[in-house]
């Protein structure tokens, strides 16, 4: 191989690095080939200019390490896109989801969270302040049911009045829906994977985005079909002492159901008044 052909290739494996959308099989084949013309053209270069070819080894090794960690990004990117398909499909799947709040004195918080989807859910309040209370989506309208008898029920198709009446509760529907979850990793965080099986983990770290966001998210998943049977959203200690400090997601079980089961008909009494937001 010449010396021009042999730049070319690396030229190649560096542009590489900036496309990781490329198929694996091509990057592999293009190091392995990267690799033995690199060892080529050092000995040659060995032989005529040490300091060159030293420099050159060094610049090689940077390219190799580099690769290395693209294709482990490019591994934990690709987890996160299956998991976000999996997570919008129409299977209906139960958590217990479990709220601690920053101050140490804080109640926690759980619920039973119903999801199918990304755009239907039903979550229960099981203890606390919250014990009863009934939140959900169906399609474009949110409802939120009180627990005391007779007392009027939430029904809006405002996603940002339903967003600021759940936030004057420490509560927020990025924090609640799995889909919606998973979409922000792919954005604003680095991500890690590891494992197999059904203790497959996906570790993501906040590197942008506004600080109200999850500093840290682990999501354990069985690798088999993509399910997340454990996801747990770390915050940070700079937010006021009723904001979460933990969000964690455990899976209790899937069991068909119908798309009604979540709608607002089902779940608000027809006792109950309806009163909404403005948008």
């Amino acid at each position: 191989m010449t010396e021009e052909a042999e730049d070319r290739l690396v030229s190649a494996l560096l542009h590489d690095l900036a496309h990781p959308g490329r198929a694996r099989e091509r990057r592999d084949r293009r190091v392995d080939a990267g690799l033995r013309a690199i060892d080529e053209r050092l000995g040659r270069r060995a032989r005529r200019r040490p300091v060159a070819a030293a420099l050159a080894a060094a610049a090689a090794a940077a390219v190799v390490l580099a690769l290395v960690f693209d294709a482990t990004a490019t591994d934990a990117t690709a987890a996160a896109e299956r998991l976000l398909e999996v997570a919008r499909e129409d299977a209906a799947r139960r958590y217990e989801v479990t709220i601690q709040r920053n101050a140490v004195r804080a109640p926690i918080g759980r619920f039973r969270l119903d999801l199918s989807g990304d755009d239907v859910m039903r979550m229960e309040g099981l203890d606390g302040r919250f014990e009863g209370l009934v939140l959900g989506r169906d399609g474009d309208v949110f409802y939120a049911v009180p627990p005391r008898q007779g007392a009027p029920a939430l029904v809006t198709e405002s996603r940002d009045g339903f967003e600021r009446w759940l936030g004057g509760r420490e509560m927020s529907l990025e924090r609640l829906v799995v889909a919606d979850i998973v979409s922000s990793l792919l954005d604003d965080y680095d991500l890690e994977a590891s494992g197999g099986g059904d203790g497959a983990r996906l570790v993501a770290t906040r590197t942008s985005g506004p600080r109200t966001r999850p500093r840290t998210v682990d999501v354990t998943y069985r690798e088999r079909d993509g399910v997340i049977v454990r996801l747990s959203l770390t915050f940070g200690r700079d937010l006021p002492p009723r904001a979460p400090r933990q969000v964690r997601f455990d899976l209790l079980g899937e069991e068909p159901r119908d798309r009604d089961w979540f709608s607002v008909d089902v779940n608000v009494p027809a006792d109950r008044q309806r009163v909404g937001l403005r948008r």
